[in-house]
Order: structure tokens, then sequence, then C-alpha cells
């Protein structure tokens, strides 16, 4: 596997609960290798005009280049918040028997 085809996905959810959930699904779906959840974090920002400061579940999806636009679709889908943020962050590089595993676990 190529260095370049391999993305981690940046999402935030309401809770820890529909992290857990909606990374569940696109482990299962294989749309993705892997989730690391982070269930609590402070986000501040501006909404509708107004001031937020939220606590946040962050989750980190691991996958290949290529279901960067069918995983972010099926969050997009099925996620609570009506602008979700679903950030592709491009890898420069990792282990190959990382990159490998990434690839079999994401296999049809």
């Amino acid at each position: 596997m190529n260095r370049t085809q391999l993305a981690l996905l940046y999402v935030t959810f309401d809770s820890e609960e529909e992290a857990r959930l909606l990374s569940r699904k696109m482990v299962e779906l294989r749309l993705a290798a892997c989730a690391n959840i982070f269930p609590a974090t402070k986000s501040i920002y501006e909404w509708q005009g107004k001031l937020q400061e939220v606590s946040e579940s962050v989750v980190v999806l691991k996958t290949r280049r290529e279901l960067v636009a069918p995983l972010r679709e099926a969050l997009q889908r099925e996620h609570s918040y009506d602008t979700p943020a679903c950030l592709d962050i491009r890898v420069e590089s990792a282990g190959e028997n990382f990159l490998d595993w990434v690839h079999q676990q994401t296999a049809s």
C-alpha cells in the first residue's frame, strides 16, 4: 500500500454515545479500519450568531484515501449535526505493516 493512500478523518460528535455508535458502524461497514474516540473535549465556536462553548467527543478514523468520500457521506447521512466537521487529514508516512493492516481491514 502506498503511503499516500492512508487518510485520517477527524469528526466531532455531540456525545460519546453517538461517537461510539457511528464509529462502530463505519468499522463494521469496512469504511474505516479503526476509530479512536476522545470522549471529552471543549469546543468554542460561533453558531447562528451566538458564541457557543460545548462539550463534544472527537473521533479520528483511519482509512484508505479512496474511502474518504464514501466514509464522509455515510457519516454525514447519520450524524446528528446539520453541519458536522468531517476533516480529511492526509498522512505523509506510516509503517508498512500498519498500512497493510488498514488496507486489509477496509477491503471489500
